[in-house]
């Protein structure tokens, strides 16, 4: 964690990061052989926190097609779930939140993980 972030002062959204970890962990990192490598990350920004949920797993191509074989047509919601549950933590606020989902490669092009980043709006401003 950024030591720029006050952790007694910084609110976070209830299970905001939960459905990014499990799917690092399940679809990502159980199904890989050899090293293993979940990090998560909370960077200060002006007004707000990044909050980074990053792999070393199989990425999100391998994974979709590992899935697709075992007959699993399963639509998730967890991404539309957190969006709704981050534009809530913001109320009427102006300021921007965001999830970015990014597939990491190696330098030959091959899946290397994924990173997931959410821009959390920080609440506690004096301007807010």
């Amino acid at each position: 964690m950024d030591e720029a972030i006050d952790q007694y002062l910084f609110e976070m959204p209830a299970m905001i990061l939960q459905p990014f970890v499990e799917n690092a962990i399940v679809h990502g990192l159980m199904p890989k052989s050899g090293n293993k490598k979940l990090t998560i990350l909370f960077t200060a920004l002006e007004d707000s926190v990044q909050c980074c949920v990053i792999d070393n797993g199989i990425g999100r191509d391998q994974a979709a097609t590992r899935n697709s074989g075992k007959g699993k047509d399963h639509q998730s919601r967890g991404l539309e779930v957190t969006r709704q549950r981050l534009a809530s933590h913001g109320g009427t606020r102006s300021r921007q939140q965001s999830i970015e989902i990014e597939d990491i490669v190696d330098s030959r092009g091959n899946p290397a993980g994924t990173r997931v980043c959410i821009l959390i709006p920080n609440l506690n401003d004096s301007d807010s």
